[in-house]
């Protein structure tokens, strides 16, 4: 009989026998990514599957510093590396150096498909999301019969609210059952009219969360009357019921804290309103006390009889202006007789006087502008005297001539040189001449 090995030693062998593998060494493999986990160490994890399989992989930090792929699940991809044992499990994995996109993976292709069609529906429409109750009573609880989750939503609803009523609905939340099991619970919850229905699992993969994805789940969802929490994965997984819910939290505790109130902070709230109102109510009770005491020392309070006196002198005064009215109606529509006659007298002796002015304001406006008028031609006429006197034409009639080279006015002998050709203006004509000679005037005189 041969000794029995340590598995230690017996994975260390097979490990062994794996890494001369000259095929296992450098390896191309495709398929669809999913449990995908960037370590805050960077390092990546993740599974490499498809229809029939899967296998772990890891891609160390100094490789996944260089990837320029946003990795994440149902993504379909073809990496590069080696095969290997992880001796601590015993289990088999490719340590990846590159990975490369094949296309999206059929899972995400699906989920991609049913978003958008649903979209166009109109079923993530926000106009058809109720709103959560503040002080929810009787609240329904959709989640697997035993987990973390489940029991997290629970504890969480029981220590922040606890005097609402839990109930709770066993649900399978993954596998081929999961999705009409979802559906069947939801349609019972919605008929009981509770204030609120929370649905809610832990994390997974995109197919351990695929029953969320589900259509008839989602449509399910959209025809509650009933308030939908939807709690369903990690902070990083979104299902199309989160989409379609209420109100969509990123983990199942998140969802029991979003449906719930703090029954420690209401009780405080409470009591500040308590004193807040008590503080109100005394002030208007003062102000009311305040206000009976003045009137209850007002003179019709002590003597109601005295308002009725009061009443019938007002009324005897009334009673004897409405008497004295028609002659005082007269005595006033005498006056404006009056007033309207000697309005009409004034008013006509007035508009005699205004036209007599106004005549004779138009007779001297006349007379001055008249006058204006010669003024200005006598002066015209003298001025055209004086220009006419001043004008060099005149000063040609005399005898004078006006000298020009190249059109240019010669105002001094130093303007001309010998030879240069001048133009010599008279009072009738023009004479054109060449110079021969310059002689300067000397000391002023000719």
């Amino acid at each position: 009989m041969r000794d029995a090995v340590s598995v230690s030693i017996l994975m260390r062998y097979i490990k062994s026998r794996i890494d001369v593998d000259p095929k296992l060494a450098s390896v191309r493999i495709k398929g669809e990514i999913s449990n995908f986990v960037a370590h805050r160490s960077g390092h990546y994890y993740f599974s490499l599957k498809d229809e029939g399989a899967r296998i772990s992989c890891v891609m160390f930090a100094s490789k996944a510093s260089r990837c320029t792929l946003s990795l994440k699940d149902g993504m379909g991809v073809i990496v590069s590396g080696s095969i290997s044992v992880y001796e601590s499990t015993g289990t088999v994995q490719i340590y990846v150096n590159s990975v490369e996109e094949d296309g999206i993976g059929d899972l995400y292709k699906k989920y991609e498909e049913l978003k958008k069609k649903m979209l166009v529906e109109g079923l993530f429409d926000p106009s058809h999301k109720k709103a959560i109750p503040a002080y929810p009573f009787q609240i329904g609880v959709l989640s697997a019969k035993e987990g973390a989750a489940t029991q997290d939503v629970i504890t969480t609803i029981r220590r922040r609210w606890p005097i609402a009523q839990i109930h709770f609905y066993p649900t399978f939340v993954q596998g081929q059952a999961a999705a009409s099991n979802i559906v069947e619970n939801l349609q019972t919850a919605d008929q009981e009219k509770y204030d609120v229905i929370l649905v809610v699992r832990g994390g997974g993969s995109i197919e351990d969360l695929w029953a969320f994805n589900m259509e008839e789940v989602v449509r399910a969802i959209y025809h509650c009357n009933t308030p939908i929490i939807t709690g369903v994965g990690h902070e990083t997984d979104t299902t199309l019921v989160d989409y379609v819910s209420d109100q969509r939290a990123p983990t199942p505790t998140a969802a029991a804290e979003l449906a719930t109130p703090n029954l420690l902070e209401v009780q405080t709230d409470l009591k500040k309103q308590k004193a807040l109102l008590i503080s109100k109510m005394t002030n208007i009770r003062n102000l009311k006390v305040q206000r009976f005491q003045q009137l209850s020392k007002h003179p019709y309070i002590i003597d109601p009889s005295l308002k009725v006196r009061d009443k019938l002198n007002t009324l005897s005064l009334l009673e004897q202006r409405l008497w004295q009215f028609p002659v005082y109606y007269k005595a006033r529509n005498m006056q404006y007789t009056l007033i309207k006659q000697r309005f009409e007298q004034s008013g006509r002796h007035l508009l005699n006087t205004q036209q007599n002015e106004l005549t004779l304001s138009k007779q001297q406006l006349q007379s001055h502008i008249k006058s204006i008028y010669q003024n200005k031609v006598s002066r015209f006429k003298q001025t055209i005297l004086l220009l006419d006197a001043y004008s060099p034409l005149q000063l040609l009639q005399k005898g004078y001539t006006l000298t020009y080279s190249n059109n240019t006015m010669i105002k001094s002998i130093d303007q001309l040189q010998i030879h240069d050709q001048i133009k010599v203006k008279f009072a009738d004509g023009t004479a054109y001449a060449q110079i021969h000679g310059l002689e300067a005037q000397k000391d002023g005189r000719e």
